[in-house]
């Protein structure tokens, strides 16, 4: 991999202490991250999927610090012609590492908003995101004010712009979000991401609210803008379909733990780890001659309050052995920088 890297994640955990009000789970501790390792290039797509539940989200958020690690690193490359204008904003030397590294998971609270000019999310639902009593050219252009990009004089000029951008009429600067659809919420949210110009975007399911139509324009619009600005994304989804259009790399998330990472072409092709089979026999009208063998899982994801000794998977996996069942495999190169934590790979 050639690319510079701009995100590195070591040994990440979270844990949530679940009282007695879940119906769905019970009371005791849940392990949403569980020693998650991953890095992120500049200038491209990491996919992330995993089904529901397994920690996807909780990640994001702790990237972005709006959940505090319980343990982990979480280290932020700067693109070098930004380096000296943060070294000259953090005025924190504890945060920069040696290697020009910015440990966010130290961040305070002045650290963190100025990270916000380099790391945004888009998030999922494209309407309870956008506060319904603003203007959109005030929704858009609220972080670009607040981090003194621009002053309120060019705000008008700025988010007609950024409307531009993302392919809306400069005309619905003065409408309320209620006065769009999904897609064009969508793009309301992309805009207000891109106001700070960062480097890097999460994109948590940013098209599973969205008609399967629109579904490929906000996918085509997010690859344009990379391609223009340079931006890193992180692609959150649980439909292996759009996680495979648009990424570069795959990771593939099992209760808490990345199972399986590559490229995008061997991890669709030449899958190693159970669970990431499964996920591809589960898509409709695969075509059975792209995968070895089709694998439909045994029974039902464990208890997350109670998850099972040794891999994760065991229980629902044809070829789990007694080693399966009481140590949890370590991530391994399998070849071609395809990893997978899996004693029995395919």
């Amino acid at each position: 991999m050639n690319k510079a890297m701009i995100l590195e994640i070591k040994d990440l955990l979270k844990s949530f202490n679940i009282s007695a009000g879940s119906f769905t789970l019970g009371k005791g501790l849940f392990q949403a991250v569980n020693q998650v390792s991953l890095n992120i290039c500049n200038g491209e797509t990491m996919g992330l999927i995993g089904e529901s539940g397994c920690g996807k989200t909780t990640l994001s958020r702790l990237i972005l610090r709006l959940y505090d690690a319980d343990a982990g690193k979480i280290l932020y490359y700067p693109p070098q012609e930004r380096l000296a204008s943060l070294k000259r904003q953090l005025d924190n030397k504890k945060l920069i590492t040696e290697n020009n590294a910015i440990d966010i998971s130290r961040a305070d609270h002045h650290s963190l908003k100025i990270m916000g000019k380099e790391m945004q999310i888009i998030f999922q639902d494209p309407w309870a995101s956008l506060n319904p009593t603003l203007r959109i050219k005030d929704i858009i252009t609220e972080g670009a004010l607040v981090h003194n990009i621009i002053s309120k004089k060019e705000q008008h000029q700025y988010a007609r712009d950024l409307l531009t951008q993302v392919g809306l009429d400069t005309g619905d600067l003065d409408k309320y979000p209620h006065e769009f659809s999904g897609g064009q919420r969508q793009r309301i949210g992309i805009a207000r991401a891109l106001s700070v110009n960062p480097a890097f975007i999460i994109c948590d399911e940013p098209v599973s609210a969205l008609d399967v139509s629109v579904q490929a324009q906000i996918l085509n619009l997010l690859l344009e803008l990379q391609q223009k600005r340079g931006l890193a994304y992180l692609f959150i989804s649980h439909d292996l379909n759009v996680v495979q259009y648009i990424s570069d790399r795959i990771a593939v998330m099992y209760l808490g733990r990345i199972v399986e990472q590559g490229s995008a072409e061997e991890i669709i092709k030449n899958p190693k780890h159970p669970y990431t089979l499964s996920l591809l026999s589960a898509i409709p009208g695969v075509d059975e001659r792209m995968l070895k063998t089709k694998l439909i899982p045994r029974g039902d994801v464990p208890n997350q309050l109670d998850p099972p000794e040794g891999c994760a998977f065991h229980p629902r996996c044809p070829k789990a052995d007694t080693k399966c069942k009481k140590i949890v495999p370590e991530l391994v190169n399998t070849g071609a920088e395809h990893l997978a934590a899996c004693f029995h790979p395919f």
